[in-house]
C-alpha cells in the first residue's frame, strides 16, 4: 500500500523479514528500484535459520541493487543472490563526530582498564575475553574489564565470570547509548568477534582515540591497519588477546600512537562529508 501511495523511486530493504515482504511487493511495481541493504556476511536467525537464505535467494531476481556496510559484506553475500546484473555500493552506517568523546591521556595505570561493547551474542566471543582477563590476573597483572551491551548470552557470560571468581573485576553494564563517553578514559578496547559487518563499536572506539585490539573481520579489514591504528588478531583467541594486551601495557608509546592515529583516520575518512558522498552516489546510480 505504501509503495502504490508514495510511488518511490527506490525502496531500500534491510532486515530479513523486510526483504521477504518488500521483494514480493516490488514484483507488483516493475518501475521501482529494489535495493537490498546487507549488513552481515551470513544470514542468521534464532528461528528458521535454514529458511531465510534459500527464500531470499529465490526472491533475489527482483533486487536491482545491493548496498552493504563494508566490502567484505558486499562480496560474501553474493551467494544469496541469483546471477543478474546489479549495481553494488558500500555505505558504512557510521559518521565520526568531530565533537565526540575523546581520550586525552595514555599509559596504563593500575588496574589496567579494558573495555568491550556490542550485542552479547555467541559470535562476539565475550567469554574468551573473560578467560583472557582471568589469565592476566593469574600472571599478576591487575586488570578490569567493563562490557557495554546486552543480549541472549549475558547469562552465560555471567556464569563464566562467577566460575572464574571475577565478580569484582568484570562488570556487565548492559546497554548504554553513551557507552563511548563512559569508556573514553579506558586503556584498551577489545573486539574478539568472529563475524562482523562494518562493526560500529570498533569504529566508535577508534574515533574516540582508544587503542584497539580486534579480530580482522568485516569492515575492520577496510579501516584497520595492524600496527598503525590498531593491533589485529587473525582469529578469536583468548591467549592471543592476552599477549596483545601485555604488549600495549608494556609500551605506553604504542598505545598513544595507535590511539591518536585511529582517531585521525576515522575522523578524516568517515566524517559527514564522506557519508554524504557515499549516499549521494548510491541514490543517483539509477
Amino acid at each position: 500500500r505504501a509503495g502504490f501511495a508514495f510511488r518511490p523511486q527506490k525502496m531500500v530493504l534491510s532486515l530479513k523479514q523486510a526483504n521477504v515482504v518488500g521483494r514480493l511487493a516490488a514484483m507488483l511495481m516493475p518501475r521501482l528500484t529494489c535495493v537490498a541493504f546487507e549488513h552481515i556476511a551470513e544470514y542468521r536467525a534464532r528461528k528458521f535459520q535454514g529458511l531465510y537464505g534459500p527464500l531470499l535467494r529465490l526472491l533475489s531476481g527482483r533486487v536491482d541493487e545491493v548496498w552493504a556496510d563494508c566490502a567484505e559484506t558486499l562480496e560474501k553475500t553474493r551467494r544469496y543472490f541469483l546471477p543478474r546484473r546489479r549495481e553494488g555500493h558500500v555505505i558504512p552506517l557510521f559518521v565520526a563526530a568531530g565533537n565526540g568523546p575523546s581520550k586525552t591521556e595514555y599509559g596504563s595505570g593500575s588496574p589496567v582498564r579494558l573495555v568491550a561493547a556490542g550485542r552479547l551474542v555467541a559470535r562476539k566471543n565475550l567469554a574468551l575475553l573473560v578467560e583472557a582477563v582471568s589469565a592476566l590476573r593469574a600472571d599478576g597483572v591487575d586488570v578490569r574489564l567493563d562490557v557495554y551491551g546486552d543480549g541472549p548470552e549475558s547469562q552465560a557470560i555471567e556464569t563464566v565470570i562467577v566460575e572464574r571468581g571475577l565478580q569484582d573485576h568484570v562488570r556487565l553494564h548492559g546497554y548504554r547509548s553513551d557507552w563511548v563517553t563512559q569508556a573514553a578514559s579506558a586503556d584498551i578496547f577489545l573486539n574478539l568477534s568472529e563475524a562482523e559487518g562494518f562493526c560500529i563499536v570498533v569504529a566508535e572506539a577508534m574515533a574516540a582515540g582508544l587503542p584497539v585490539i580486534a579480530v580482522d573481520v568485516g569492515g575492520i579489514r577496510d579501516y584497520g591497519r595492524d600496527g598503525e591504528n590498531m593491533l589485529k588478531l587473525p582469529a578469536p583467541d583468548g591467549d592471543g588477546a592476552r599477549i596483545a594486551i601485555l604488549r600495549l601495557v608494556r609500551d605506553p608509546s604504542l598505545q598513544e600512537r595507535l590511539g591518536r592515529r585511529a582517531r585521525a583516520d576515522m575522523r578524516r575518512g568517515y566524517d559527514a562529508a564522506a557519508c554524504r558522498r557515499q549516499v549521494a552516489e548510491a541514490l543517483s546510480s539509477r
